[in-house]
């Protein structure tokens, strides 16, 4: 399959018209499926060839020799898909070893002799969209909108902690359990809850072993010198076998502190939810419009919030559109997208440019959808807190902006309160009785990017 893989990809590089006879999704079911020989038995976590590639595109090396002797030291590290284990360095450090349990990782997928493989939590339920590394390019993953995610850039949308931290492992879990609405993620709640922290244990052991696959991936394409004799390598020869380069070795270190201290440090990055005291929030969507205006209060904070929502203050309705319809920004993508895409100038909408990556994996771009608010359908949840908490925050990886809050009514932009009425807003949008705002003749213009580090 390796060899065939090859001789596709130079001739549709050749030939671009090819690109309509097998068509995007075909191609990037050939990328995926090349990366595996029809030898293969039992289950096998694939590279990451698309960051390679995007990695080996922005730095303009090679990097694909580099690429299987990182699965050596994952496979040192974290085991296989077979047969999961626990990165020492975690177990030799006190404050990491109670990160990952073993036991779960082997009953979530099918290593625990007592469970048959295809019984197992994570196999039975998860890999047809996640596949067995969490690429989020499973069998199924291709009809799926959004595109089930990718664990392994270790970023989670829809948490209880703050925009750049890790989530819990209780966020997964309500992932998990209920489901993210308007999406292929179904609500898996006839799962017992040992099947659920085994799962929940999976992910976020898939996640780390994505992270410093990714983190050596970047080093390797900045760092090692690929063109000398021999070249710099992440492992050497030894005793006729490959086994981890000692001289990497601290480099290596400092990469799983990272990722291990940003998991561990997760419960010190809760975001702090408190709601104001001197107006009316609400509890939940009201089932009616009466709810809203029969409380004179609720209705001056409704408004207020709609105010916001179209003005230029929050600007949601340049995404969102005035009306709250999802129709306002839909040529945007999500970072997944952008990494290798935009981000290395290479134009999603431009399909021979997007070629190469399909054929290594990568699934055809799609934008990314505003929500249409009247629908009353929220992924990240729908009390007032949770809708604060995306408000505040924004999405990691999305378009969805955190929003920065001021202290007085004399600086430019929103006071904590504003915020408040933002939520009291859209809980009462899929009520609110027509007719609603249309578009302006001219959009107006997206807000300013924040930095991440400032939204926290």
């Amino acid at each position: 399959m390796n060899t065939i893989l090859v001789a596709v990809e130079f001739t549709v590089k050749a030939n671009s018209k090819l690109v309509a006879l097998f068509g995007l999704g075909a191609l990037s079911l050939l990328g995926a499926l090349g990366c595996e020989p029809p030898t293969q038995t039992g289950p096998k976590f694939l590279a990451n060839r698309v960051y390679s590639l995007k990695a080996g595109t922005q730095n303009e090396v090679e990097l694909d020799p580099t690429l299987a002797d990182i699965q050596v030291v994952l496979d040192e590290y974290f085991g296989t898909a077979a047969e999961p284990k626990i990165p020492k360095f975690f177990a030799d450090n006190s404050d990491f070893a109670q990160l990952l349990d073993l036991e779960k990782l082997k009953r979530a997928c099918g290593a625990d002799p007592s469970i048959p493989r295809v019984e197992s939590v994570y196999v039975k339920n998860c890999i047809n969209c996640h596949a067995w590394e969490g690429s989020g390019r499973g069998p199924g993953s291709a009809g799926v909108d959004p595109y089930p995610r990718d664990f392994r850039a270790g970023v989670f949308k829809y948490k209880t902690t703050v925009r750049l931290a890790k989530p819990l492992k209780s966020d997964l879990a309500k992932t998990v359990r209920y489901g993210l609405a308007g999406s292929g993620m179904g609500a898996y709640d006839k799962i017992t809850e040992t099947e659920l922290n085994d799962v929940v244990e999976y992910v976020v052991y898939l996640s780390m072993r994505g992270e410093l696959e990714r983190k050596m991936i970047d080093y390797a394409a900045t760092e090692f010198d690929l063109s000398a004799n021999p070249p710099t390598r992440w492992v050497k020869e030894e005793g006729g076998k490959l086994i981890v380069n000692p001289e990497q070795q601290e480099t290596l270190d400092g990469f799983m502190e990272e990722i291990a201290t940003a998991w561990h440090e997760a419960n010190n990055n809760l975001i702090v939810v408190a709601k104001p005291t001197d107006m009316p929030v609400l509890e939940k969507a009201p089932v009616s419009w009466d709810e809203v205006t029969g409380n004179a209060e609720l209705l001056a904070s409704v408004n207020r919030g709609k105010e916001l929502f179209i003005g230029q203050a929050a600007v949601c309705s340049s995404c969102h559109g005035p009306g709250g319809l999802g129709d306002g920004r839909t040529t945007d993508y999500d970072d997944w997208t952008k990494e290798w895409t935009a981000r290395i100038n290479v134009d999603p909408t431009d399909a021979e440019a997007v070629i190469p990556f399909l054929l290594r994996g990568a699934l055809p771009p799609k934008t990314i959808k505003p929500r249409n608010l009247r629908e009353g359908v929220y992924r990240g949840g729908k009390t007032p807190e949770d809708i604060y908490r995306r408000l505040r925050h924004g999405i990691p990886y999305a378009p969805m902006p955190a929003i920065t809050t001021v202290a007085s009514n004399d600086e430019p932009g929103l006071m904590e309160k504003d915020l408040w009425h933002l939520v009291n807003y859209v809980l009462a949008m899929p009520v609110e009785p027509k007719p609603w705002p249309v578009a302006p003749a001219t959009p107006a213009a997206p807000p300013a990017p924040v930095a991440e580090e400032a939204a926290e």
